[in-house]
């Protein structure tokens, strides 16, 4: 746990980097604990869970104070209020919990169906492709992969002299 803090106090000297690790310390430690007890639980929950909660440790991160991070966390989880798609209007008993029906991508702009498209092709990515560690034991490494691996190397040398800062150059 000391070394998630301290890593997250090294990351930024504010507190919403601070709670981040801890939040990341906190989570190994569920982690471990749960591990001890034996207890199996189906790989898609797994998961899940383990999605949201990376998710949910992100707004820390990316947020510039604990007041706006606690602002995004009311997004989502709907405590500002919900909206769904106008067809599903006819759940008429939705809207005494607070639901609205509309446009509930019109604040994506002009790119809302992009993104539905971009967010199924990750998840047929994530779920019907092999990872890593599965495509290593199959890698038989011939002329095509070194061609391919040049090319990437020398995109990447290209791109060097794009000037970018450090994200640590005012720490």
């Amino acid at each position: 746990m000391l070394t998630f803090v301290i890593g997250g106090l090294w990351h930024g000297p504010t507190w919403n980097y601070v709670l981040w690790g801890a939040l990341n310390g906190i989570g190994l430690m569920i982690h471990r604990i749960w591990g001890k007890t034996g207890l199996r639980m189906h790989w898609l929950l797994a998961w899940s869970l383990t999605f949201m909660y990376w998710n949910f440790t992100v707004i820390m991160w990316r947020a510039t104070s604990i007041k706006d991070a606690v602002k995004v966390l009311r997004g989502v989880v709907g405590l500002d209020g919900v909206v769904m798609p106008a067809v599903m209007a006819e759940l008429t008993f939705l809207e005494h919990l607070g639901v609205k029906f509309g446009p509930w991508l019109a604040n994506l702009g002009g790119l809302n169906y992009y993104y539905i498209f971009l967010i199924i092709a990750s998840a047929v990515a994530i779920f019907g492709a092999k990872n890593s560690i599965e495509l290593s034991d199959r890698l038989k490494p011939n002329m095509r992969w070194a061609l391919f691996t040049a090319l990437l190397f020398g995109i990447s040398i290209i791109h060097l002299t794009q000037v970018s800062q450090f994200i640590y150059a005012n720490f």
